[in-house]
């Protein structure tokens, strides 16, 4: 955990321990009004760091050293999926893709600067667009997109100081990432500082969500997201996908056994 002196905000308290991964019991609105809260912070550097975790990246944790130190040292690991809200024994799970669109539009409607990072080329600038109709003309000033790194698994040092250098540009209050597990932490972690400097105060990973916005891929029907079943509707649109789920039966076995060892 980073000291209240580092770049990154000190953990929030709330958090609960799973497989060893921090997790946080609080719910979408409670994440959502420290966010908020954070953005009308301008003056309080420390940058927030927001992760959402899958059951996928709970398990990748107990095998990756560096995408497990990542994830400890956020501000907030929200519980995106079903599996890691019951394997934390949390009553409902963080959208992480309803989280960061209901951020994006309060700190467009706060005036606040959002800057989009990662996705396919075209694909955030489309993400960024997908939300102007919903606010005042002069949000098309507010928000922006860059692809990033061509290959964030083997990024270059221009890549990265050409991110950064439109940041610092476009002085964002609110960044999204959207590299894919673990590179998205990893990436935010390891640029903590430079965000912090550059006058960022909240940062948080998205996945997939700028697809989703650009309406590329369908988001899963309310009432498959409320009996938790968005992950096989993901599945349905892309099937690819598939190798990912074996990793849920080692999640259940490695949850059950830490439940049953208590």
């Amino acid at each position: 955990m980073r000291s209240a002196g580092g770049p990154i905000q000190k953990r929030i308290d709330g958090h609960r321990q799973i497989l060893g991964v921090p997790v946080f019991s609080g719910s979408l609105e409670r994440v959502l009004r420290l966010g908020v809260e954070k953005l009308k912070e301008g003056d309080n550097r420390a940058l927030m760091v927001v992760f959402t975790l899958t059951t996928e990246q709970v398990v990748m944790a107990q095998h990756d050293k560096p995408f497990c130190r990542s994830l400890m040292q956020s501000t907030l690991n929200v519980p995106d999926t079903v599996g890691v809200a019951w394997g934390a024994r949390l009553p409902k799970r963080v959208p992480g893709v309803e989280l960061a669109e209901k951020l994006v539009l309060e700190a467009l409607k706060l005036g606040k600067k959002v800057f989009l990072v990662g996705g396919r080329p075209g694909v955030g600038q489309k993400a960024a667009e997908s939300f102007l109709p919903r606010l005042q003309t002069k949000a098309k000033t507010l928000i922006a997109a860059t692809t990033g790194a061509a290959d964030i698994a083997r990024e270059q040092v221009t890549e990265r100081e050409a991110v950064l250098g439109e940041i610092r540009a476009f002085k964002p209050m609110l960044v999204l990432v959207a590299y894919g597990a673990p590179w998205q932490e990893e990436w935010l972690i390891k640029n903590a500082a430079a965000l912090e400097q550059a006058g960022v105060r909240l940062a948080m990973v998205v996945g997939g969500a700028f697809d989703i916005w650009a309406g590329n891929i369908p988001r899963a029907p309310l009432k498959w997201r409320q009996i938790g079943l968005e992950w096989l509707w993901r599945l349905r649109h892309e099937p690819w996908r598939w190798r990912r789920q074996l990793r849920l039966v080692e999640f259940i076995v490695r949850v059950g056994g830490e439940r049953v060892s208590l």
